[in-house]
């Protein structure tokens, strides 16, 4: 059964680290974390309290749902955005109503990030990070103070041959006991791989899709990322390779996009495992995820799939919306349609 919450982990944060990944290597905006959240609209703050949920079949047959009182919110979170659609502040609660974490966020008359400021629920700093960009508004350093007194300093450093690209070549982090280094390669041929150059788009402009990642620690790698990607620079496959101590690791993963270029689906596959690839049969798959949207962007269901193609698990989304089309509500369903939680927003608009 695929109800493994680590499984559902890997798979969320590699496809965050993916969307926000295809974004600062290459664009020369900076987008605003509103629309990152897909929120509509001059949205000033969002308040989101998620409750357990539970159900009743009146005479007619048709079903009420209901917040569970008794136990309460199960998590609670405000955040407040800047007019240029930035965080400026966001609170997490604890379960009696009170402040368990607060970032501040502070910005440049442009826009950027210049300093993150983290307290505890006592209202005490516990964390400070520092960022400088470059004159193309990338990022050059990120200067991390943690709570225990300790420093952590990344340097981004980009290609000097495509500086109005201003193209990352790697970043370096640097703690009191260790040195990280990742590393990004890019295409720099009409083709390579899965980079073609669009037709009637010059090379100049394609410079930077991204083909390999690869992660050192103390100049021992530790990961590699190889990455097909489309000609609008999508990535539709990845290839990992990931060295421990204990094990060696290789797996990939391949994607699907629908015509408004939202991640339809992934598979994983078991890269360890010998296959004859003069075979007939289809490579099989260790799992796959299945997603769906309704008009406004929203996912409206997550389907889990063995290697067998048999569906191990659904959960199901239901959204009432604003006169902005934000939701409000949000009603979450398993595979047997019996509802599981309910999500209410409290939005405040400029």
């Amino acid at each position: 059964m695929l109800k493994n919450s680590s499984n559902r982990l890997f798979v969320w944060i590699g496809l965050c680290l993916l969307f926000c990944m295809q974004r600062p290597l290459l664009a020369q905006e900076m987008v605003p974390e509103r629309e990152q959240m897909h929120l509509q609209g001059k949205v000033k703050s969002l308040e989101e309290r998620e409750y357990s949920a539970y159900e009743k079949t009146k005479p007619d047959g048709t079903r009420e749902f209901f917040k569970d009182e008794e136990t309460g919110i199960v998590s609670h979170q405000w955040t407040a955005f800047t007019r240029r659609g930035n965080v400026s502040e966001e609170r997490i609660y604890d379960e009696s109503g009170r402040v368990a974490a607060k970032t501040v966020y502070k910005y440049s008359e442009t826009g950027d990030l210049m300093e993150l400021h983290e307290y505890n629920e006592k209202g005490k700093k516990c964390g400070k990070t520092l960022f400088t960009y470059t004159s193309h508004r990338k990022y050059a350093t990120q200067t991390v103070f943690l709570s225990d007194g300790s420093v952590e300093v990344a340097t981004y450093y980009y290609d000097p041959k495509f500086p109005k690209l201003d193209l990352l070549d790697s970043v370096v982090w640097k703690t009191p006991t260790e040195t990280r280094v990742e590393i990004c390669l890019y295409c720099k041929h009409q083709s390579v791989g899965g980079c073609a150059t669009p037709p009637g788009k010059p090379l100049a402009s394609q410079l930077g899709p991204l083909l390999e990642k690869i992660w050192l620690v103390n100049g021992e790698m530790k990961k590699k990322v190889v990455y097909n990607n489309d000609n609008e620079g999508k990535f539709l496959s990845e290839y990992y390779e990931e060295i421990g101590k204990d094990k060696e690791e290789r797996y990939s993963l391949s994607y699907t996009y629908d015509a408004q270029n939202r991640m339809t689906s992934v598979k994983r596959y078991d890269e360890t495992k010998e296959w004859d690839d003069n075979s007939s049969l289809v490579k099989p798959f260790e799992y796959k995820i299945i997603w769906e949207y309704d008009d406004y962007g929203n996912v409206t269901s997550e389907k889990w799939y063995n290697c067998r193609n048999e569906l191990t698990n659904a959960t199901y989304y239901v959204y009432s919306y604003d006169d902005q089309h934000n939701w409000v509500k949000q009603m979450v369903f398993d595979e047997e349609q019996h509802v599981n939680t309910i999500v209410e927003r409290e939005i405040a608009y400029y």
